[in-house]
């Protein structure tokens, strides 16, 4: 696992002129933040996770001026034999820069880099979501278009990965009040917690996206909805089949997912939401077991 721990530079020039405008509701703490983030980083370790750390520049200036969101580990997606390098779409030109860092970071690791999305193609790599060996949820929106997806198509079915289950994510115009707030990313309404068991918030996903989990006789956890609303989300890290790490102040949810039968391990990030992610989002998965295919999981 790799983190990105967070520091003054992730606060972007244009969030402290106006945070609102940036779809911030406030600025997080950077000294809680940090607190917060080491606290990840031990809970990771504890579990027996080897986690490395990646640096940015001082200062971190892409190709359109001061890079944004430099936290986020999860931007790349690493598959068995190197990884899928990102094209933004989400709040692009401001980003652009990030995956120039996380490839030269990957590189030096000796990780090979299969593929950049390219052109009009816009695909955010690293939300990718795995819940098989060969199969993964990627969202149709704002960070993932059309083109975007058939690029990388070929890429994963050459890897092993046969099933890729779309979902519709929801937009706004003016409001972005809750309910009308958008999605950018799978890990804000999906996550893994065990072999066939998922946890979905439905309200940000189309009935076709619940029934084929459904089909498949998934077992299907629902996000608490004022948990959803305060951006506690679906977001999570699959530690290994049916044992997850979620944020501590998902008490409902992680009551409904423990009932389930699942295993959690909490821990507080609650200044990184300010910052627009979670647990999930701050991490970037490097190497893991194979596991079940789809058929297997019954």
């Amino acid at each position: 696992m790799a983190v990105i721990r967070p520091t003054e530079q992730d606060f972007h020039i244009f969030e402290k002129q106006d945070s609102i405008f940036m779809r911030r509701p406030k600025l997080a703490n950077l000294e809680k933040w940090q607190r917060e983030h080491d606290g990840l980083v031990q809970a990771l370790r504890d579990e027996g996770i080897t986690v490395h750390y990646i640096e940015y520049p001082k200062p971190a200036i892409g190709p359109l001026g001061p890079i944004r969101g430099q936290w986020a580990g999860r931007e790349v997606f690493v598959v068995w034999g190197g990884a899928l390098v990102t094209r933004y779409g989400c709040w692009n030109p401001m980003n652009k820069g990030r995956e120039k860092v996380l490839t030269e970071w990957l590189v030096r690791q000796g990780c090979p880099i299969l593929q950049t999305v390219i052109g009009k193609g816009i695909c955010e790599t690293g939300t990718l979501y795995s819940f098989a060996d060969d199969a993964l949820v990627v969202g149709r929106g704002i960070a993932h278009n059309a083109d975007g997806i058939e690029q990388i198509r070929p890429v994963l079915q050459r890897v092993g990965i046969t099933t890729i289950l779309e979902g519709y994510m929801p937009g706004w115009i003016e409001t972005l009040k809750w309910p009308v707030r958008g999605h950018y990313h799978p890990d804000e309404f999906f996550g893994v917690l065990d072999l066939g068991k998922v946890l979905i918030y439905p309200g940000s996903v189309d009935f076709e996206f619940i029934k084929w989990f459904r089909d498949r006789r998934f077992e299907i956890v629902e996000v608490d909805i004022d948990e959803h609303e305060k951006c506690l989300r679906a977001n999570l890290i699959l530690l290994q089949p049916g044992k997850v790490m979620m944020h501590a102040e998902a008490k409902e949810t992680i009551k409904k997912v423990r009932k389930a039968g699942i295993e959690v391990i909490e821990v507080s990030y609650i200044e990184n939401l300010c910052m627009g992610g979670g647990i999930n989002c701050a991490t970037l998965e490097l190497v893991r077991e194979r596991g079940p295919k789809l058929e297997d999981i019954k």
